[in-house]
């Protein structure tokens, strides 16, 4: 089951919520969205804003996430290498 965790700025305010596959090697950064509707069904995610590959030596290559019709049809929604 993949796991959840909270991101918080400096004042503790959440900001994003990462998503962890179950063997750690890949994640999805999401936005944290507060609201009536999010409150009232307990899912905060808001959009998709980064995937990122989590490798053994611990590194880690992160992508803008990137949405579309290809990138539906493949399950790649990997876009611009982050740190290059």
């Amino acid at each position: 089951m993949p796991t959840e965790s909270i991101i918080r700025d400096e004042d503790g305010k959440p900001t994003h919520i990462r998503v962890t596959t179950d063997d750690g090697r890949e994640s999805t950064l999401y936005t944290y969205v507060e609201g009536f509707w999010e409150g009232l069904t307990g899912n905060y995610k808001g959009l998709p804003v980064e995937v990122a590959d989590h490798h053994e030596d611990g590194t880690t290559d992160a992508y803008e996430y990137k949405d579309g019709f290809w990138a539906g049809l493949t399950g790649n929604y990997r876009g611009t290498k982050k740190n290059d």
